[in-house]
Protein backbone atom coordinates (compact mmCIF):
# COMPACT_ATOMS: atom_id res chain seq x y z
CA UNK A 1 0.00 0.00 0.00
CA UNK A 2 1.46 3.26 -0.93
CA UNK A 3 1.04 5.77 1.39
CA UNK A 4 1.22 9.79 1.05
CA UNK A 5 3.25 11.70 3.27
CA UNK A 6 1.09 14.04 5.28
CA UNK A 7 1.67 15.62 8.13
CA UNK A 8 -1.20 17.81 10.17
CA UNK A 9 -3.42 14.74 11.26
CA UNK A 10 -1.12 12.59 12.98
CA UNK A 11 -1.32 14.29 15.94
CA UNK A 12 -0.23 12.61 19.22
CA UNK A 13 -3.31 12.23 22.05
CA UNK A 14 -2.78 11.44 25.62
CA UNK A 15 -6.08 10.63 26.81
CA UNK A 16 -7.44 7.11 27.71
CA UNK A 17 -10.82 5.82 26.20
CA UNK A 18 -13.34 3.34 27.65
CA UNK A 19 -12.40 -0.84 26.79
CA UNK A 20 -14.23 -2.56 24.49
CA UNK A 21 -13.66 -6.05 23.74
CA UNK A 22 -10.59 -6.36 26.26
CA UNK A 23 -8.53 -4.43 24.09
CA UNK A 24 -10.37 -1.56 22.42
CA UNK A 25 -12.16 1.56 23.57
CA UNK A 26 -14.57 4.11 22.00
CA UNK A 27 -14.60 7.84 22.01
CA UNK A 28 -16.86 10.24 19.51
CA UNK A 29 -16.51 14.09 18.03
CA UNK A 30 -18.52 15.15 15.92
CA UNK A 31 -18.52 16.92 12.63
CA UNK A 32 -21.68 18.08 10.41
CA UNK A 33 -22.59 15.94 7.78
CA UNK A 34 -25.59 15.69 4.88
CA UNK A 35 -29.14 15.13 4.70
CA UNK A 36 -29.61 11.60 4.48
CA UNK A 37 -32.87 11.77 5.06
CA UNK A 38 -33.55 13.34 1.89
CA UNK A 39 -31.10 10.79 0.08
CA UNK A 40 -28.57 13.19 -1.14
CA UNK A 41 -24.94 12.57 -0.81
CA UNK A 42 -23.61 12.10 2.31
CA UNK A 43 -20.79 14.42 4.25
CA UNK A 44 -19.93 11.71 6.30
CA UNK A 45 -16.22 10.35 5.67
CA UNK A 46 -13.09 9.44 7.73
CA UNK A 47 -10.30 11.90 8.49
CA UNK A 48 -7.22 11.20 6.67
CA UNK A 49 -4.55 9.33 9.26
CA UNK A 50 -4.78 8.54 13.17
CA UNK A 51 -3.38 9.26 16.24
CA UNK A 52 -1.28 7.38 18.75
CA UNK A 53 -1.61 7.63 22.31
CA UNK A 54 1.46 8.23 24.41
CA UNK A 55 1.38 6.57 27.62
CA UNK A 56 3.93 3.82 27.76
CA UNK A 57 2.91 0.21 27.81
CA UNK A 58 -0.46 1.02 26.97
CA UNK A 59 -1.08 2.23 23.24
CA UNK A 60 -3.86 3.17 21.73
CA UNK A 61 -4.55 4.47 17.87
CA UNK A 62 -7.78 6.29 17.41
CA UNK A 63 -9.21 7.03 14.08
CA UNK A 64 -11.78 9.87 13.79
CA UNK A 65 -14.86 10.89 11.33
CA UNK A 66 -16.39 13.75 10.24
CA UNK A 67 -19.59 14.88 9.29
CA UNK A 68 -21.41 18.26 8.77
CA UNK A 69 -23.19 19.99 11.33
CA UNK A 70 -26.72 19.85 9.20
CA UNK A 71 -26.66 16.39 8.21
CA UNK A 72 -25.72 15.33 12.21
CA UNK A 73 -28.61 17.50 13.41
CA UNK A 74 -30.63 15.87 10.73
CA UNK A 75 -29.85 12.06 11.43
CA UNK A 76 -30.20 13.00 15.18
CA UNK A 77 -33.39 14.55 14.92
CA UNK A 78 -35.18 11.80 13.19
CA UNK A 79 -33.85 8.92 16.04
CA UNK A 80 -30.68 7.81 13.94
CA UNK A 81 -27.32 6.36 15.54
CA UNK A 82 -23.66 6.83 14.61
CA UNK A 83 -21.14 4.18 14.56
CA UNK A 84 -17.59 3.17 13.94
CA UNK A 85 -15.79 -0.35 13.33
CA UNK A 86 -11.85 -1.01 14.00
CA UNK A 87 -10.76 -4.17 12.15
CA UNK A 88 -7.00 -5.52 11.57
CA UNK A 89 -6.62 -4.58 7.35
CA UNK A 90 -5.95 -8.37 6.32
CA UNK A 91 -9.32 -9.23 7.64
CA UNK A 92 -10.77 -7.21 4.39
CA UNK A 93 -9.16 -9.71 2.14
CA UNK A 94 -8.93 -12.98 4.32
CA UNK A 95 -12.44 -12.82 5.53
CA UNK A 96 -14.42 -9.72 3.45
CA UNK A 97 -15.12 -6.57 3.48
CA UNK A 98 -16.55 -3.83 6.06
CA UNK A 99 -19.93 -3.64 4.84
CA UNK A 100 -23.39 -3.99 6.03
CA UNK A 101 -23.91 -7.63 4.75
CA UNK A 102 -20.77 -8.50 6.73
CA UNK A 103 -21.09 -6.30 9.71
CA UNK A 104 -24.96 -6.85 10.26
CA UNK A 105 -27.40 -9.75 10.16
CA UNK A 106 -27.59 -13.59 10.88
CA UNK A 107 -25.49 -14.08 7.98
CA UNK A 108 -22.69 -11.80 8.74
CA UNK A 109 -19.16 -12.82 8.68
CA UNK A 110 -18.28 -10.42 11.52
CA UNK A 111 -18.81 -9.82 15.28
CA UNK A 112 -18.98 -7.43 17.87
CA UNK A 113 -20.06 -6.45 20.94
CA UNK A 114 -19.89 -10.37 22.03
CA UNK A 115 -18.67 -13.50 20.62
CA UNK A 116 -19.92 -15.46 17.77
CA UNK A 117 -19.00 -18.75 17.18
CA UNK A 118 -18.41 -19.06 13.43
CA UNK A 119 -17.46 -15.57 13.10
CA UNK A 120 -14.72 -12.90 13.29
CA UNK A 121 -14.47 -10.71 15.91
CA UNK A 122 -13.86 -6.82 15.35
CA UNK A 123 -14.50 -3.33 17.27
CA UNK A 124 -17.45 -1.82 17.28
CA UNK A 125 -17.66 1.57 18.93
CA UNK A 126 -21.09 3.63 19.85
CA UNK A 127 -20.46 7.35 19.23
CA UNK A 128 -23.97 9.08 20.32
CA UNK A 129 -22.74 10.93 23.13
CA UNK A 130 -18.82 11.37 22.58
CA UNK A 131 -18.72 14.64 19.85
CA UNK A 132 -17.11 17.66 19.49
CA UNK A 133 -18.15 20.38 16.91
CA UNK A 134 -16.49 23.78 15.08
CA UNK A 135 -19.54 24.68 14.30
CA UNK A 136 -19.69 24.08 11.10
CA UNK A 137 -18.11 20.10 11.14
CA UNK A 138 -18.97 17.25 13.69
CA UNK A 139 -16.24 14.95 14.81
CA UNK A 140 -16.06 11.84 16.71
CA UNK A 141 -13.70 8.68 16.63
CA UNK A 142 -12.86 5.57 17.87
CA UNK A 143 -10.32 4.27 19.53
CA UNK A 144 -8.01 0.76 20.54
CA UNK A 145 -6.42 0.90 23.55
CA UNK A 146 -4.13 -1.80 25.38
CA UNK A 147 -2.42 -2.87 21.81
CA UNK A 148 -0.35 -5.96 22.73
CA UNK A 149 3.85 -5.26 21.44
CA UNK A 150 3.40 -8.28 18.57
CA UNK A 151 0.57 -5.91 17.06
CA UNK A 152 2.41 -2.71 16.99
CA UNK A 153 3.57 -3.20 13.49
CA UNK A 154 -0.56 -4.75 12.53
CA UNK A 155 -2.56 -2.02 10.36
CA UNK A 156 -5.87 -1.26 10.96
CA UNK A 157 -8.35 0.10 8.85
CA UNK A 158 -11.98 2.10 10.15
CA UNK A 159 -15.06 2.38 8.65
CA UNK A 160 -17.52 4.61 9.96
CA UNK A 161 -21.84 4.43 9.52
CA UNK A 162 -25.23 6.07 10.61
CA UNK A 163 -28.17 4.73 10.72
CA UNK A 164 -32.05 6.16 10.68
CA UNK A 165 -34.78 3.54 10.40
CA UNK A 166 -32.65 0.56 10.38
CA UNK A 167 -30.99 2.16 6.81
CA UNK A 168 -27.43 2.79 7.25
CA UNK A 169 -25.55 5.47 5.45
CA UNK A 170 -21.61 4.66 5.00
CA UNK A 171 -18.79 6.59 4.49
CA UNK A 172 -16.79 5.96 1.44
CA UNK A 173 -14.01 3.78 2.23
CA UNK A 174 -10.46 5.37 2.06
CA UNK A 175 -8.00 3.51 1.00
CA UNK A 176 -5.54 5.23 1.69
CA UNK A 177 -6.54 5.75 5.96
CA UNK A 178 -4.07 2.38 6.67
CA UNK A 179 -2.29 2.85 9.78
CA UNK A 180 -0.07 0.97 12.73
CA UNK A 181 0.85 2.15 15.78
CA UNK A 182 4.10 2.12 14.94
CA UNK A 183 3.61 3.83 11.46
CA UNK A 184 2.45 6.78 13.36
CA UNK A 185 4.67 7.05 16.35
CA UNK A 186 7.48 7.23 13.75
CA UNK A 187 5.69 10.07 11.83
CA UNK A 188 5.34 11.72 14.80
CA UNK A 189 8.89 11.47 15.45
CA UNK A 190 9.69 13.06 12.23
CA UNK A 191 7.50 16.08 13.01
CA UNK A 192 9.25 16.08 16.44
CA UNK A 193 12.92 16.57 14.02
CA UNK A 194 11.06 19.26 11.78
CA UNK A 195 10.24 21.06 15.08
CA UNK A 196 6.85 20.95 14.97
CA UNK A 197 6.00 18.80 17.44
CA UNK A 198 8.08 18.10 20.76
CA UNK A 199 7.17 15.34 22.57
CA UNK A 200 7.45 14.91 26.65
CA UNK A 201 9.84 12.73 28.26
CA UNK A 202 7.57 9.83 28.74
CA UNK A 203 5.94 10.57 25.85
CA UNK A 204 9.00 10.12 23.76
CA UNK A 205 9.67 6.99 25.45
CA UNK A 206 6.30 5.79 24.34
CA UNK A 207 7.08 6.97 20.62
CA UNK A 208 10.63 4.79 20.64
CA UNK A 209 9.08 1.65 22.36
CA UNK A 210 6.68 1.59 19.93
CA UNK A 211 9.05 2.23 16.96
CA UNK A 212 10.99 -0.79 18.48
CA UNK A 213 11.34 -3.99 16.36
CA UNK A 214 12.43 -7.80 16.86
CA UNK A 215 12.79 -9.37 13.76
CA UNK A 216 14.32 -13.28 14.65
CA UNK A 217 17.20 -14.41 12.25
CA UNK A 218 15.62 -17.27 10.21
CA UNK A 219 18.47 -19.38 9.90
CA UNK A 220 22.90 -18.86 9.44
CA UNK A 221 25.53 -19.88 6.77
CA UNK A 222 28.95 -20.58 6.72
CA UNK A 223 30.60 -17.37 5.24
CA UNK A 224 34.60 -17.62 4.08
CA UNK A 225 36.41 -14.27 6.11
CA UNK A 226 40.67 -13.17 5.59
CA UNK A 227 41.35 -10.65 7.90
CA UNK A 228 45.40 -9.00 7.72
CA UNK A 229 47.23 -7.48 10.53
CA UNK A 230 49.51 -4.87 10.40
CA UNK A 231 52.34 -6.43 9.02
CA UNK A 232 50.41 -7.90 6.24
CA UNK A 233 49.62 -11.79 7.82
CA UNK A 234 46.32 -12.89 6.26
CA UNK A 235 44.34 -15.04 8.38
CA UNK A 236 40.75 -16.50 6.79
CA UNK A 237 38.31 -17.75 9.30
CA UNK A 238 34.80 -19.78 8.95
CA UNK A 239 31.85 -17.05 10.70
CA UNK A 240 28.36 -18.22 10.75
CA UNK A 241 26.26 -15.34 9.39
CA UNK A 242 22.48 -14.57 9.17
CA UNK A 243 21.11 -16.18 6.38
CA UNK A 244 19.02 -13.77 3.85
CA UNK A 245 17.32 -10.40 4.18
CA UNK A 246 15.04 -9.23 7.10
CA UNK A 247 12.23 -7.03 7.02
CA UNK A 248 12.03 -3.75 8.94
CA UNK A 249 9.08 -1.65 9.13
CA UNK A 250 10.11 1.96 7.60
CA UNK A 251 6.68 4.75 7.55
CA UNK A 252 6.34 5.84 3.84
CA UNK A 253 9.71 3.73 3.08
CA UNK A 254 8.26 4.20 -1.03
CA UNK A 255 9.25 7.32 -0.37
CA UNK A 256 12.96 6.33 -0.73
CA UNK A 257 14.30 7.65 2.22
CA UNK A 258 18.44 7.40 3.32
CA UNK A 259 18.33 4.32 6.16
CA UNK A 260 21.95 4.33 7.87
CA UNK A 261 22.93 1.68 10.81
CA UNK A 262 25.94 3.23 12.47
CA UNK A 263 26.85 6.34 10.21
CA UNK A 264 26.89 3.62 6.99
CA UNK A 265 23.92 3.41 4.42
CA UNK A 266 22.50 0.57 3.22
CA UNK A 267 21.06 -0.63 0.58
CA UNK A 268 17.79 -1.91 1.06
CA UNK A 269 14.23 -2.52 -1.44
CA UNK A 270 11.21 -1.37 -0.62
CA UNK A 271 7.61 -2.37 -0.38
CA UNK A 272 4.87 -0.37 0.67
CA UNK A 273 6.15 0.12 4.19
CA UNK A 274 8.76 -2.44 4.19
CA UNK A 275 11.90 -2.42 3.64
CA UNK A 276 14.34 -5.69 3.28
CA UNK A 277 17.92 -4.97 4.49
CA UNK A 278 20.67 -7.63 4.23
CA UNK A 279 24.42 -8.07 5.69
CA UNK A 280 22.84 -7.62 9.23
CA UNK A 281 24.28 -9.17 11.89
CA UNK A 282 22.71 -10.38 15.01
CA UNK A 283 22.22 -8.09 18.15
CA UNK A 284 20.89 -4.22 18.78
CA UNK A 285 21.09 -2.05 16.20
CA UNK A 286 19.65 1.42 14.79
CA UNK A 287 18.11 2.31 11.70
CA UNK A 288 18.36 6.22 11.26
CA UNK A 289 15.70 7.09 8.58
CA UNK A 290 16.32 10.10 6.67
CA UNK A 291 14.39 12.25 3.95
CA UNK A 292 14.59 15.17 1.49
CA UNK A 293 12.39 17.10 3.24
CA UNK A 294 14.28 16.82 6.91
CA UNK A 295 12.07 14.54 8.45
CA UNK A 296 14.27 12.02 10.38
CA UNK A 297 13.69 9.51 13.18
CA UNK A 298 15.35 6.37 14.54
CA UNK A 299 14.31 2.89 14.71
CA UNK A 300 15.81 0.58 17.04
CA UNK A 301 15.94 -2.89 16.34
CA UNK A 302 16.68 -6.59 17.48
CA UNK A 303 18.22 -8.92 15.09
CA UNK A 304 18.23 -11.94 17.09
CA UNK A 305 18.28 -15.95 16.46
CA UNK A 306 15.35 -16.45 19.60
CA UNK A 307 12.54 -13.76 19.99
CA UNK A 308 10.99 -13.81 22.77
CA UNK A 309 7.31 -12.62 23.49
CA UNK A 310 4.81 -14.87 25.34
CA UNK A 311 5.75 -17.53 28.28
CA UNK A 312 4.95 -20.09 25.54
CA UNK A 313 7.51 -19.01 23.64
CA UNK A 314 9.88 -19.67 26.79
CA UNK A 315 8.28 -22.80 26.87
CA UNK A 316 9.72 -23.48 23.45
CA UNK A 317 12.57 -22.19 23.73
CA UNK A 318 13.80 -24.10 26.80
CA UNK A 319 10.94 -25.96 28.43
CA UNK A 320 12.89 -28.76 30.67
CA UNK A 321 15.58 -29.13 27.82
CA UNK A 322 17.70 -25.96 26.90
CA UNK A 323 19.99 -25.58 24.19
CA UNK A 324 23.06 -26.98 24.64
CA UNK A 325 26.73 -25.69 23.10
CA UNK A 326 26.30 -26.52 19.60
CA UNK A 327 22.83 -26.20 19.21
CA UNK A 328 23.16 -22.41 18.75
CA UNK A 329 25.36 -20.36 16.01
CA UNK A 330 28.98 -18.70 16.75
CA UNK A 331 26.43 -15.56 16.85
CA UNK A 332 23.23 -16.78 19.18
CA UNK A 333 21.62 -14.40 20.34
CA UNK A 334 17.83 -14.11 22.24
CA UNK A 335 15.45 -11.22 23.30
CA UNK A 336 12.86 -10.61 25.27
CA UNK A 337 10.67 -8.62 23.49
CA UNK A 338 8.22 -7.58 25.85
CA UNK A 339 7.53 -7.96 29.93
CA UNK A 340 6.36 -12.01 30.21
CA UNK A 341 3.93 -12.71 32.86
CA UNK A 342 4.02 -17.11 33.20
CA UNK A 343 0.76 -17.65 34.63
CA UNK A 344 0.82 -22.02 34.46
CA UNK A 345 2.14 -24.21 37.18
CA UNK A 346 4.92 -26.63 35.37
CA UNK A 347 8.42 -25.96 36.70
CA UNK A 348 11.30 -25.23 34.49
CA UNK A 349 14.70 -26.79 34.56
CA UNK A 350 17.18 -25.24 32.66
CA UNK A 351 20.15 -27.80 30.90
CA UNK A 352 22.55 -29.18 33.31
CA UNK A 353 24.92 -28.87 30.65
CA UNK A 354 26.92 -26.01 29.54
CA UNK A 355 25.27 -22.47 27.90
CA UNK A 356 27.82 -21.16 25.60
CA UNK A 357 28.30 -18.25 22.70
CA UNK A 358 25.12 -16.62 23.43
CA UNK A 359 23.91 -13.64 24.38
CA UNK A 360 20.53 -13.37 26.67
CA UNK A 361 19.22 -9.62 26.39
CA UNK A 362 16.58 -8.85 28.39
CA UNK A 363 15.82 -5.43 26.43
CA UNK A 364 15.23 -3.99 30.18
CA UNK A 365 11.85 -6.53 30.10
CA UNK A 366 10.89 -8.40 33.25
CA UNK A 367 9.68 -12.44 33.17
CA UNK A 368 7.46 -12.97 36.18
CA UNK A 369 5.66 -15.85 37.96
CA UNK A 370 8.24 -18.94 36.34
CA UNK A 371 9.05 -21.75 38.78
CA UNK A 372 12.90 -23.21 37.68
CA UNK A 373 13.45 -26.47 39.28
CA UNK A 374 16.52 -27.34 39.78
CA UNK A 375 18.94 -25.78 37.55
CA UNK A 376 18.32 -22.16 36.28
CA UNK A 377 16.10 -20.86 33.37
CA UNK A 378 19.42 -20.84 31.64
CA UNK A 379 21.44 -23.30 33.07
CA UNK A 380 24.69 -23.59 33.17
CA UNK A 381 26.60 -20.72 31.45
CA UNK A 382 30.08 -20.59 29.89
CA UNK A 383 32.72 -17.33 29.96
CA UNK A 384 31.04 -16.80 26.39
CA UNK A 385 27.61 -15.82 27.86
CA UNK A 386 26.32 -12.11 28.39
CA UNK A 387 23.58 -11.65 30.32
CA UNK A 388 22.28 -8.10 30.51
CA UNK A 389 19.33 -5.99 30.74
CA UNK A 390 16.63 -8.43 32.68
CA UNK A 391 14.40 -8.57 35.41
CA UNK A 392 12.94 -12.11 37.14
CA UNK A 393 10.26 -11.00 39.58
CA UNK A 394 8.41 -13.14 41.62
CA UNK A 395 10.04 -16.16 40.84
CA UNK A 396 10.25 -19.47 42.91
CA UNK A 397 13.57 -21.83 42.76
CA UNK A 398 12.81 -25.20 44.26
CA UNK A 399 16.50 -26.57 44.67
CA UNK A 400 19.36 -25.14 43.19
CA UNK A 401 18.55 -21.42 41.81
CA UNK A 402 16.35 -19.40 39.69
CA UNK A 403 18.35 -17.77 36.70
CA UNK A 404 20.68 -19.87 36.27
CA UNK A 405 23.32 -22.71 38.02
CA UNK A 406 26.90 -22.06 37.00
CA UNK A 407 28.24 -19.20 36.07
CA UNK A 408 31.55 -17.44 34.46
CA UNK A 409 30.51 -15.11 31.75
CA UNK A 410 29.43 -11.86 31.29
CA UNK A 411 26.13 -9.99 33.43
CA UNK A 412 24.80 -6.19 33.91
CA UNK A 413 21.72 -4.47 34.84
CA UNK A 414 19.99 -8.11 36.22
CA UNK A 415 17.46 -7.79 38.78
CA UNK A 416 16.48 -11.37 40.52
CA UNK A 417 13.46 -11.35 43.07
CA UNK A 418 11.98 -14.09 44.32
CA UNK A 419 11.89 -17.35 47.18
CA UNK A 420 14.08 -19.98 47.07
CA UNK A 421 13.96 -23.21 48.81
CA UNK A 422 17.91 -24.20 48.49
CA UNK A 423 20.58 -22.78 47.04
CA UNK A 424 19.27 -19.20 46.19
CA UNK A 425 17.75 -17.16 43.34
CA UNK A 426 21.24 -16.40 41.54
CA UNK A 427 23.07 -19.13 41.23
CA UNK A 428 24.78 -22.29 43.19
CA UNK A 429 28.15 -21.50 41.62
CA UNK A 430 30.02 -18.52 40.32
CA UNK A 431 33.22 -18.02 39.06
CA UNK A 432 35.91 -15.78 36.94
CA UNK A 433 32.72 -13.93 36.24
CA UNK A 434 32.17 -10.48 35.50
CA UNK A 435 29.14 -9.13 37.14
CA UNK A 436 27.93 -5.21 37.67
CA UNK A 437 24.63 -3.16 38.29
CA UNK A 438 23.22 -6.41 39.80
CA UNK A 439 20.57 -6.79 42.63
CA UNK A 440 19.61 -9.92 44.00
CA UNK A 441 16.40 -10.29 46.38
CA UNK A 442 16.02 -14.00 47.83
CA UNK A 443 12.85 -14.17 50.17
CA UNK A 444 13.72 -17.79 50.62
CA UNK A 445 14.26 -19.78 54.34
CA UNK A 446 17.60 -21.60 53.56
CA UNK A 447 20.64 -21.06 54.56
CA UNK A 448 22.20 -20.93 50.61
CA UNK A 449 19.15 -18.05 50.45
CA UNK A 450 21.74 -15.36 49.33
CA UNK A 451 22.13 -15.61 45.96
CA UNK A 452 25.00 -18.06 46.46
CA UNK A 453 27.69 -16.20 44.79
CA UNK A 454 29.96 -19.00 46.24
CA UNK A 455 33.59 -19.95 44.80
CA UNK A 456 34.64 -15.71 43.47
CA UNK A 457 38.08 -16.46 43.68
CA UNK A 458 38.67 -13.95 40.62
CA UNK A 459 34.92 -12.92 40.12
CA UNK A 460 34.84 -8.97 39.42
CA UNK A 461 31.80 -7.71 40.72
CA UNK A 462 31.08 -3.82 40.91
CA UNK A 463 28.94 -1.20 40.75
CA UNK A 464 26.95 -2.21 44.11
CA UNK A 465 26.34 -5.60 43.04
CA UNK A 466 22.92 -6.18 45.99
CA UNK A 467 22.38 -9.10 47.46
CA UNK A 468 19.77 -9.49 50.10
CA UNK A 469 17.84 -12.80 52.08
CA UNK A 470 15.37 -13.41 54.29
CA UNK A 471 18.00 -15.61 55.95
CA UNK A 472 20.58 -14.48 58.30
CA UNK A 473 23.56 -16.82 59.48
CA UNK A 474 27.05 -16.73 59.41
CA UNK A 475 28.06 -18.59 56.03
CA UNK A 476 30.32 -16.67 54.04
CA UNK A 477 30.45 -19.01 51.39
CA UNK A 478 26.72 -18.64 50.68
CA UNK A 479 27.09 -14.79 51.06
CA UNK A 480 28.31 -11.89 49.39
CA UNK A 481 30.25 -11.21 51.87
CA UNK A 482 32.76 -13.89 49.95
CA UNK A 483 33.60 -11.26 47.10
CA UNK A 484 36.10 -10.01 50.03
CA UNK A 485 37.09 -6.55 48.99
CA UNK A 486 34.66 -5.93 45.73
CA UNK A 487 31.85 -3.05 45.62
CA UNK A 488 29.24 -5.36 47.15
CA UNK A 489 26.31 -4.29 49.44
CA UNK A 490 25.01 -7.00 51.50
CA UNK A 491 22.20 -7.87 54.12
CA UNK A 492 21.61 -10.51 56.49
CA UNK A 493 24.49 -12.49 56.05
CA UNK A 494 27.18 -10.12 56.58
Amino acid sequence: MKTKMKSILLVVVSFVFAVCLGVAGSLGFNKTAINALANSETTLKMEYGAQVRLVENDPGLRFTASISTTEYEAVKAAGGTFGMFILPNAYRTSVGEINDANAFGADALYCWDGAVAGKTQIIHCSTDNLTQTDGETTYFACALTNIKPTNYDLQFFAAVYYEVNGQRTWAELDEDNVRSVSYVAQKVLGYETLGTYTPSETGKAALVEYVTQFVEVTGYVEKEVTNVDEGGNSTTTIVSVPNGEMTLNVADADAFPTISIKGTVIDYEADGNTVYLTGITAGRHVATVEFDDGMAWEIPFVYADHVLRTSDDVVAWGGTTFPTVGEFPSAGYTVVANDIKYEGTSWFSGQSGTLGATTFDGYGHKLTGFNVNPWGLLGSCASDVVIQDLAMVDVKAATFSALVATFSGTMNNVFVSGTSGGYGLFAMDVANANISNCVVIDKGTSQYSMGRLWWPQTTNASNNVVVTSGYAINDLDAGCEAFGTADVIGEGNV
